[in-house]
């Protein structure tokens, strides 16, 4: 099992999601419980991608373009959230 640790990024913009769209709050709950559990699940179909602000990152899918943007932390037994947008956001 992986800790989740926000930043201050993505939880502004969490909150700005639920804030338009508070029926996100279940699906973006089940992800990050996935992530926690095993990042590499199929249904979030994790994907490596090369962001210029963040380098080597993880993409992983919560709902339609919907995609949270993470990095592993330490020994790899934190997981960093970087970003929560749509898939335009970062690609």
């Amino acid at each position: 099992m992986f800790v989740l640790k926000k930043t201050a990024r993505f939880d502004k913009k969490l909150q700005k999601l639920l804030k338009k769209n508070s029926d996100l709050k279940s699906r973006i709950g089940k992800t990050l419980k996935q992530l926690s559990d095993n990042p590499k699940h199929p249904g979030l179909r994790t994907h490596q991608i090369d962001d210029s602000e963040y380098g080597k990152i993880w993409s992983s899918w919560v709902h339609g373009d919907l995609r949270i943007f993470w990095k592993y932390e330490g020994e790899q037994i934190m997981i960093l959230l970087l970003d929560i947008g749509d898939h335009d956001h970062i690609y």
